[in-house]
């Protein structure tokens, strides 16, 4: 089974789709979106101990960067979450370097199959080659989805159904930090520890 933890119930969501997406057959997936990097850091490992009491299992650690370095964040999730983890498994940590929302920059078009009146300029996937890149990619969502009555079309809310639409194939060659994840679930493997965590 996999155990998925994220800052919000959106990225759970969106990680959720992804991974069932991913794999070649049925998987189970379980866990749990918080309310923010704070309730996720310090119940992150008690969730994972009370959803991964039986078995063996597969966790995924979803933190954005939101502007603080991959690094950073990686050195925070390990010492705060996955050192408190009791339960046996093996851990996926996923760490889009802004939020996870840049994914969908990698294949913007995708917003057109679940809001059919937004209308996107000519080639304007390729203004998007490094969507990690992309400064406050849920802000730009925003701005690039305001109608003509100057409302925006996206919200996060939707973010499960994006990311049932979005070519993953566009977000693995644009996006390095999803690169992890599909290791993670075709083929079990772990990016944690790494060769810096064993030397650490």
């Amino acid at each position: 089974m996999f155990i998925v933890i994220a800052e919000d119930e959106t990225d759970y969501e969106a990680v959720e789709v992804f991974i069932r997406r991913i794999s070649p057959k049925k998987v189970d997936v379980d866990g749990c979106g918080f309310e923010g990097c704070g309730d996720l850091i310090n119940q992150g490992a008690r969730v994972l101990n009370t959803l991964g009491k039986k078995g063996v299992h597969k966790f995924v650690i979803v933190h954005d960067c939101d502007g603080d370095t991959p690094d950073k964040r990686r050195e925070l999730v390990i010492n705060k979450i996955v050192k408190k983890v009791t339960a046996n498994g093996s851990f996926c940590l996923l760490i889009p370097k802004e939020e996870l929302e840049a994914w969908f920059f990698a294949d913007i078009s995708c917003v057109t199959k679940v809001w059919s009146g937004w209308r996107l300029e000519k080639n304007v996937d390729k203004k998007f080659p490094s969507p990690e890149n992309v400064t406050n990619p849920k802000g730009l969502m925003k701005k690039m989805s305001v109608d003509q009555s100057m409302k925006p079309r996206f919200s996060t809310n939707k973010n499960k159904l994006l990311a049932t639409h979005v070519d993953l194939e566009k977000i693995e060659k644009k996006c390095p930090s999803f690169l992890p994840l599909k290791q993670f679930v075709l083929e079990g493997k772990a990016n944690y520890p790494d060769a810096q965590d064993k030397a650490a």
